[in-house]
Order: structure tokens, then sequence, then C-alpha cells
């Protein structure tokens, strides 16, 4: 069971950190342009790239 929650400790430091940055992003951008949000714009980047077709790689058939 020690093996468990000496490995579970990083792993946990490490999802609250990220927690707490997107969490700080999301108020500094309020408090500075009304209607912003890093995670928004982040997504919003990951979709429109996933969204444009890719040209096909090897020979068509």
């Amino acid at each position: 069971m020690k093996y468990l929650s000496t490995h579970r400790r990083p792993a946990t430091a490490g999802v609250l950190a990220a927690l707490l940055a997107l969490g700080t992003g999301e108020v500094v951008a309020r408090l500075l342009t009304a209607g912003s949000s890093p995670v928004l714009a982040v997504g919003q980047e990951v979709i429109e790239d996933l969204a444009t077709p890719r040209r096909p790689v090897g020979p068509l058939r």
C-alpha cells in the first residue's frame, strides 16, 4: 500500500497545479478583458486544427 500512496502524491500535485494554473489564467483574463478565456481560446484552436481536412498520406486507390 505504501507504493501506491507515494506514487499518488506527485500525480495529485500535478493535477492540483494544473487546476490552479487554469483558475489563475481565468481570473487574470476576466480582470484584463471581459469575455476572454484561455481555456476557450485553446479549445477553439484545437477544434479548428482538428476540423481542417488533412492531405491523405500514401497512394490513393
